[in-house]
Parts: C-alpha cells; structure tokens; sequence
C-alpha cells in the first residue's frame, strides 16, 4: 500500500505527525439501495467509527467524509475527525440510476478542497483512503451500463503535480447484482462483498476498519521513528552548534592573526620597497665606481707611462749632468788659466807701460 509521509512537528508532548489522513466513503444511493441495504451501510459505519476511534493514534490522525451518489453525487457535510463523525445523523435517500463517474468527480473536487482547508495544502495531508460502496454496475444518466467512469477514475489516480491523490481505492460490494469484475475495475487491487446479514456486515466492516488501523499503524511507526530521528538530529544538532560555536572563536583568533599577518605584511612591503630602492640606489653607485674604477686604472696606466718617462729623462739629465760637470770643470779649468794668461798679461802691460812713462816724462822736461 503506498502512503506519503510529512515532515513531523514539535508538539507539547514530543513530536506528532503533520496534517491528517482523510477516509472518504462513497455510498450507491441509488433505487436499489432503498431500504435496508442503507440501514445496513449506515450500521456498519457505526462500527467502523467505533473502531478506529477506541485507537489512540487513530483517533489524532483519521477525519471523514462521505459523498452519496445517485442521479447526481454530492457530499454530505464535511471533513470531521472520527470522534465527531455521526454515523446515523446522515441523512441519505435512495433514488435514481448510478453515477459512479460524477461521485468520483465530486471527490476529486472534495480532496483539494479538503487538502486546501484551513491552512491546509496538498502536501501537509496524508493521502486519502477512499472505500466506494455499490450494489450495481455504473450507469450513465439514463440509467444504462457504462465505463464512463473510468475516465473519472483515471483523472483521480492521476492528478496534476502538487494536487491530492488517494492511496488506495477500495470497492465493496453491496449486493448480488455487483460484478466480480466491476468491483476489481474499481477498485486499485483490494475489494470484497459486504454481504446482507448482521454477521457478515461486521465482518466487512471489521475489514474495513483494519485496514485504516494498519495504515495509522504505519504512520504511528513512521512517527516513532521520526522522534528517534529527531532525538538524533537533536543531539546532533546541539553537536553542530558547540562545533560552530568552537569554529566561531576559533575563525575569530584567525581573523585577528589575519591582520596581524596583514600589518606585518604591509610593514614587510614597505621594507621590500625601500631595500628595493636602496638596491637600486648601491647598483648605481656600483656602476659608478666601476667607471671610477676603469678610469683610475686608465690613470695609473698614465702615470706609469708619466713615470717611466721621467725616469728615462732623470737617467738623460743625469748623463748630461756628468757632461755638463765635466765640461764646467774643464770650463773652470780653461777659465783659471785664462785669468793665469790675463793676469800675466796685466802683468807684462804694467811693465812694458813704466818705461814709456819715464821717457815721457824725461822728454817734458
């Protein structure tokens, strides 16, 4: 049986399930219905609201509605809780042929409305049990068999995305006009016939209250195992929030050593900066004293050559010293003996000019 579960909700007493879990019957009111086999239906509603309402979980759980068709189908009241479903206050009439097409119409209808009620939607629901009671084959309008209402059915098994479908379809049938085959047509996989006396009323209406049970039954152990699973997410949760609150403090003393990092970095830039600069300032300078350098080197070369220069003119100057000290001695010498020769030549003037002098003046006189 497929069953479509919802997210659970915190309550006062730990989790519940979300939404309800609709059972809709729908009643053949038609002429051959009159009578007794509507008594019958409506006693073994009874039986089935006393059921499934001496369920505890049930009794949270599973709302009703019933829809009657005939010549036409309509619903009788509305969506209640098990408690409040009123079994012998329905007011159902027999008369006319048996639209099957236009009761599963109308429950479509009533499905969306239903899901959509008071703050409802079609996902907040549990999908719906539908049981359809006949005691004939469909008809159409007037009366003669028909599959119109398969059509009906299909559309109901198959809605549009996001609209309510029921979970399963179940037919009982009423009475000995009803075929085998008609009932399994109409049903999804499960029906059964009711029979007329109390004895086998009971039992079909036994069948039908287990069968609600069992699907509240798996809903109560989806619900346990949902507080499980939410006692885990709890715990985990609290572990997740310790982590976070760690990670927190922790993505804190990393921020702050973040722009630490960053102020030294920043610092360390403007370093790499300035040594950037002094780099290029001492490679400039490098570059100057290696011109200096080759220019130094072009000078000493120079002076070198200056050097050996003035030592070949040193040796020149000193040879011609030695020459010019012997020629100045030789001149010294030629110059002695010049004044040798002058003097003696004075000498001999002074003599040879006495003489004369006297005869001079010898002849004055």
């Amino acid at each position: 049986m497929e069953t479509t579960m919802v997210a659970p909700e915190a309550g006062a007493g730990g989790l519940r399930l979300s939404g309800r879990m609709p059972v809709y019957f729908l009643l053949d009111c038609s002429s051959s219905m009159d009578g007794e086999p509507l008594n019958v239906v409506k006693a073994g509603l009874e039986l089935f609201r006393d059921n499934v309402e001496a369920n505890a979980s049930a009794r949270d759980l599973v709302y009703v509605g019933v829809i009657t068709f005939g010549d036409t189908a309509e619903r009788v009241g509305s969506l209640v809780a098990i408690d409040r479903f009123l079994p012998q206050s329905l007011q159902l009439s027999a008369n006319g042929v048996t639209r099957l097409d236009v009761a599963l119409s109308v429950l479509q209808q009533a499905m969306l409305d239903d899901a959509l009620a008071a703050g409802h939607s079609a996902a907040t629901d549990f999908q719906p049990l539908v049981f359809v009671f006949t005691d004939g084959n469909p008809t159409d309008e007037d009366g003669y068999a028909s599959a119109n209402w398969k059509t009906a059915r299909e559309s109901l098994l198959n809605p549009g995305p996001g609209l309510p479908r029921p979970s399963s379809i179940v037919a009982v049938g009423c009475g000995p006009s009803v075929t085998d085959d008609t009932l399994l047509q109409i049903s999804t996989g499960t029906w059964w016939r009711l029979g007329s006396n109390p004895t086998t009323v009971a039992a079909g209406f036994g069948l039908i209250s287990s069968r609600v049970l069992s699907t509240v039954g798996v809903l109560a152990g989806a619900l346990a195992d949902a507080n499980a699973s939410a006692a885990r997410a709890n715990t985990a949760a609290r572990t997740a929030q310790d982590e976070t609150s760690k990670a927190g403090a922790f993505a804190h003393e990393a921020k702050q050593e973040a722009q630490v990092a960053l102020t030294h970095a920043n610092i360390s830039r403007t370093e790499a900066v300035n040594a950037q600069e002094s780099a290029a300032k001492a490679s400039l300078n490098a570059d100057r004293a290696a011109d200096s350098a080759v220019e130094s080197a072009e000078s000493a070369r120079s002076a070198e050559d200056y050097s050996a220069r003035a030592e070949r003119a040193a040796q020149r100057a000193g040879s011609e010293a030695v020459i010019a000290g012997g020629s100045a001695s030789e001149a010294l010498g030629a110059a002695e003996l010049a004044e040798v020769v002058v003097e003696s030549a004075n000498v001999a003037t002074r003599s040879t000019r006495a003489p004369r002098a006297r005869r001079a003046r010898t002849s004055r006189k």
